[in-house]
Protein backbone atom coordinates (compact mmCIF):
# COMPACT_ATOMS: atom_id res chain seq x y z
CA UNK A 1 0.00 0.00 0.00
CA UNK A 2 1.36 3.44 -0.95
CA UNK A 3 1.13 6.48 1.28
CA UNK A 4 -0.14 9.90 0.19
CA UNK A 5 3.33 11.40 0.06
CA UNK A 6 4.59 8.97 -2.57
CA UNK A 7 1.48 9.07 -4.80
CA UNK A 8 2.23 12.44 -6.49
CA UNK A 9 5.81 11.40 -7.19
CA UNK A 10 4.63 8.10 -8.64
CA UNK A 11 2.15 9.96 -10.84
CA UNK A 12 4.97 12.20 -12.03
CA UNK A 13 7.09 9.13 -12.59
CA UNK A 14 4.31 7.50 -14.57
CA UNK A 15 3.97 10.58 -16.77
CA UNK A 16 7.74 10.74 -17.23
CA UNK A 17 7.80 7.08 -18.27
CA UNK A 18 5.00 7.67 -20.76
CA UNK A 19 6.77 10.69 -22.25
CA UNK A 20 10.01 8.74 -22.40
CA UNK A 21 8.40 5.81 -24.18
CA UNK A 22 6.60 8.09 -26.61
CA UNK A 23 9.88 9.84 -27.37
CA UNK A 24 11.58 6.47 -27.96
CA UNK A 25 8.73 5.40 -30.23
CA UNK A 26 9.00 8.62 -32.22
CA UNK A 27 12.57 7.65 -33.09
CA UNK A 28 11.16 4.45 -34.56
CA UNK A 29 8.94 6.41 -36.92
CA UNK A 30 5.87 6.80 -34.73
CA UNK A 31 4.90 10.40 -34.01
CA UNK A 32 5.00 11.35 -30.31
CA UNK A 33 1.61 12.98 -30.87
CA UNK A 34 0.25 9.80 -32.45
CA UNK A 35 -2.70 8.21 -30.66
CA UNK A 36 -1.21 4.81 -31.53
CA UNK A 37 2.04 5.63 -29.73
CA UNK A 38 0.13 6.95 -26.72
CA UNK A 39 -1.95 3.79 -26.52
CA UNK A 40 1.14 1.59 -26.86
CA UNK A 41 2.85 3.40 -23.99
CA UNK A 42 -0.29 3.22 -21.86
CA UNK A 43 -0.67 -0.51 -22.61
CA UNK A 44 2.91 -1.17 -21.56
CA UNK A 45 2.38 0.74 -18.31
CA UNK A 46 -0.88 -1.12 -17.65
CA UNK A 47 0.91 -4.46 -18.17
CA UNK A 48 2.94 -4.00 -15.01
CA UNK A 49 1.24 -4.79 -11.68
CA UNK A 50 3.11 -1.90 -10.07
CA UNK A 51 1.99 0.77 -12.52
CA UNK A 52 -1.38 -0.64 -13.63
CA UNK A 53 -3.59 1.34 -11.18
CA UNK A 54 -1.91 4.62 -12.13
CA UNK A 55 -2.09 3.73 -15.82
CA UNK A 56 -5.84 3.13 -15.48
CA UNK A 57 -6.21 6.49 -13.69
CA UNK A 58 -4.26 8.13 -16.49
CA UNK A 59 -6.43 6.37 -19.08
CA UNK A 60 -9.55 7.69 -17.35
CA UNK A 61 -8.05 11.20 -17.30
CA UNK A 62 -7.29 10.96 -21.01
CA UNK A 63 -10.80 9.72 -21.76
CA UNK A 64 -12.33 12.62 -19.81
CA UNK A 65 -10.05 15.04 -21.66
CA UNK A 66 -11.07 13.50 -25.00
CA UNK A 67 -14.77 13.92 -24.16
CA UNK A 68 -14.07 17.56 -23.19
CA UNK A 69 -12.31 18.10 -26.52
CA UNK A 70 -15.21 16.48 -28.40
CA UNK A 71 -17.71 18.73 -26.59
CA UNK A 72 -15.58 21.79 -27.36
CA UNK A 73 -15.35 20.73 -31.01
CA UNK A 74 -19.15 20.36 -31.20
CA UNK A 75 -19.61 23.79 -29.64
CA UNK A 76 -17.10 25.37 -32.03
CA UNK A 77 -18.87 23.79 -35.00
CA UNK A 78 -22.25 25.11 -33.80
CA UNK A 79 -20.75 28.54 -33.22
CA UNK A 80 -19.21 28.55 -36.69
CA UNK A 81 -22.55 27.70 -38.31
CA UNK A 82 -24.26 30.45 -36.30
CA UNK A 83 -21.54 32.95 -37.28
CA UNK A 84 -21.82 32.02 -40.96
CA UNK A 85 -25.61 32.49 -40.86
CA UNK A 86 -25.18 35.84 -39.10
CA UNK A 87 -22.51 36.93 -41.57
CA UNK A 88 -24.75 36.08 -44.55
CA UNK A 89 -27.63 38.00 -42.96
CA UNK A 90 -25.46 41.03 -42.17
CA UNK A 91 -24.03 41.00 -45.69
CA UNK A 92 -27.53 41.05 -47.19
CA UNK A 93 -28.53 43.86 -44.83
CA UNK A 94 -25.37 45.83 -45.69
CA UNK A 95 -25.76 45.44 -49.44
CA UNK A 96 -29.51 46.12 -49.55
CA UNK A 97 -29.52 49.10 -47.16
CA UNK A 98 -31.20 52.22 -48.59
CA UNK A 99 -28.02 54.20 -47.80
CA UNK A 100 -24.70 54.02 -49.59
CA UNK A 101 -21.95 52.82 -47.26
CA UNK A 102 -18.31 53.58 -48.05
CA UNK A 103 -15.14 52.80 -46.11
CA UNK A 104 -12.47 55.31 -47.15
CA UNK A 105 -9.11 56.64 -46.01
CA UNK A 106 -7.89 60.25 -45.64
CA UNK A 107 -7.45 60.48 -49.41
CA UNK A 108 -10.98 59.04 -49.94
CA UNK A 109 -9.61 55.83 -51.49
CA UNK A 110 -12.51 53.36 -51.43
CA UNK A 111 -11.79 50.19 -49.45
CA UNK A 112 -15.35 48.85 -49.17
CA UNK A 113 -18.79 49.87 -50.30
CA UNK A 114 -22.22 48.36 -50.51
CA UNK A 115 -24.33 47.89 -53.62
CA UNK A 116 -26.38 50.99 -52.85
CA UNK A 117 -23.17 53.05 -52.71
CA UNK A 118 -22.11 51.72 -56.10
CA UNK A 119 -25.52 52.63 -57.54
CA UNK A 120 -25.29 56.13 -56.04
CA UNK A 121 -22.07 56.88 -57.89
CA UNK A 122 -23.33 55.10 -61.00
CA UNK A 123 -20.62 52.46 -61.40
CA UNK A 124 -20.53 48.69 -60.90
CA UNK A 125 -19.02 47.82 -57.53
CA UNK A 126 -16.41 45.54 -59.07
CA UNK A 127 -15.20 48.43 -61.25
CA UNK A 128 -14.51 50.68 -58.25
CA UNK A 129 -11.26 48.99 -57.22
CA UNK A 130 -8.54 51.62 -56.78
CA UNK A 131 -10.95 54.52 -57.20
CA UNK A 132 -11.55 57.36 -54.76
CA UNK A 133 -14.77 58.89 -53.51
CA UNK A 134 -13.24 62.25 -54.48
CA UNK A 135 -13.70 61.31 -58.15
CA UNK A 136 -17.47 61.40 -57.61
CA UNK A 137 -17.67 64.62 -55.57
CA UNK A 138 -17.72 68.24 -56.59
CA UNK A 139 -14.74 70.33 -55.47
CA UNK A 140 -16.77 71.98 -52.68
CA UNK A 141 -18.17 68.63 -51.56
CA UNK A 142 -14.68 67.16 -51.34
CA UNK A 143 -13.51 70.14 -49.24
CA UNK A 144 -16.52 69.70 -46.93
CA UNK A 145 -15.83 65.98 -46.59
CA UNK A 146 -12.16 66.60 -45.73
CA UNK A 147 -13.25 69.19 -43.15
CA UNK A 148 -15.55 66.56 -41.64
CA UNK A 149 -12.61 64.14 -41.43
CA UNK A 150 -10.62 66.81 -39.56
CA UNK A 151 -13.47 67.29 -37.06
CA UNK A 152 -13.42 63.57 -36.34
CA UNK A 153 -9.67 63.80 -35.75
CA UNK A 154 -10.24 66.57 -33.20
CA UNK A 155 -12.48 64.47 -30.98
CA UNK A 156 -15.98 64.52 -32.46
CA UNK A 157 -17.50 61.08 -32.82
CA UNK A 158 -19.91 61.72 -35.71
CA UNK A 159 -20.10 64.52 -38.25
CA UNK A 160 -22.33 65.25 -41.21
CA UNK A 161 -22.11 67.37 -44.31
CA UNK A 162 -24.02 67.93 -47.52
CA UNK A 163 -22.41 66.97 -50.79
CA UNK A 164 -23.11 66.67 -54.47
CA UNK A 165 -22.29 63.42 -56.27
CA UNK A 166 -21.13 63.58 -59.88
CA UNK A 167 -22.16 60.35 -61.50
CA UNK A 168 -20.78 58.63 -64.56
CA UNK A 169 -23.87 58.41 -66.77
CA UNK A 170 -26.51 60.42 -64.92
CA UNK A 171 -27.22 63.83 -63.52
CA UNK A 172 -25.51 64.95 -60.31
CA UNK A 173 -27.40 64.23 -57.12
CA UNK A 174 -27.46 65.97 -53.75
CA UNK A 175 -26.68 63.72 -50.79
CA UNK A 176 -26.09 63.92 -47.09
CA UNK A 177 -22.95 62.33 -45.69
CA UNK A 178 -22.77 61.01 -42.15
CA UNK A 179 -19.22 60.13 -41.14
CA UNK A 180 -17.68 58.23 -38.22
CA UNK A 181 -14.16 56.96 -37.64
CA UNK A 182 -13.64 53.29 -38.35
CA UNK A 183 -13.01 51.40 -35.07
CA UNK A 184 -9.39 50.70 -36.08
CA UNK A 185 -8.80 54.46 -36.28
CA UNK A 186 -7.23 54.56 -39.75
CA UNK A 187 -10.32 54.75 -41.96
CA UNK A 188 -13.67 56.52 -42.13
CA UNK A 189 -17.15 55.07 -42.49
CA UNK A 190 -19.24 57.30 -44.74
CA UNK A 191 -22.98 56.82 -45.13
CA UNK A 192 -24.42 58.70 -48.11
CA UNK A 193 -28.13 59.18 -48.39
CA UNK A 194 -29.78 60.79 -51.38
CA UNK A 195 -33.37 61.45 -52.30
CA UNK A 196 -34.79 58.62 -54.39
CA UNK A 197 -34.88 59.38 -58.10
Amino acid sequence: MTNATTTPSRASSLRAQAVSRLAADSGAGISAASPVAALQALYQLASSAETAPRALALLHELQVHQVELDLQDDELRRSRVELEVTLRRQTVLYDSAPVGYFTVDDDTAIYELNLTGARLVGIDRDALGGRTLAEFLTTKSLADLKAAFAKLGSGMTRVACDCVLRRAAAASVAANASIVADPDGRLYLVALSADPE
